[in-house]
């Protein structure tokens, strides 16, 4: 019973100290190149920190990558050295999510 009550405790804080980092937005084409994927991940990063940086980039096995390159789900990490706080752009089957959440600077190695 504890280790569940741990991994509760555990599981309300990260999601507490992350925040919206923009609207979650449908996307006109769900399927995005690497170039479409960090265009728009890097200019939501940049509204909301002017000095983020790409820290991850990648995609998941729920969208690989197709023939052309595509891919339907794409994560992009930027982190903001001023801010002390990272930036997940998340995009999924059409649907764009960003978080932002302290730290987690040495989470992400360049």
């Amino acid at each position: 019973m504890r280790p569940l009550f741990l991994l509760l405790v555990v599981t309300f804080a990260w999601s507490a100290a992350a925040e919206e980092g923009c609207k979650p937005t449908q996307l006109k084409n769900p399927a995005l190149t690497l170039s479409e994927a960090y265009a728009i991940g890097a200019q939501h990063a940049k509204a909301w920190k002017a000095d983020a940086v790409p820290a991850r980039v990648g995609n998941t096995s729920l969208g690989p990558f197709q023939p052309d390159g595509s891919s339907i789900a794409w994560n992009l990490m930027f982190y903001s050295e001023s801010a002390k706080a990272s930036m997940s752009v998340t995009t999924f089957r059409g649907m764009l999510t960003c978080f932002v959440q302290p730290g987690l600077r040495d989470a992400f190695p360049i």
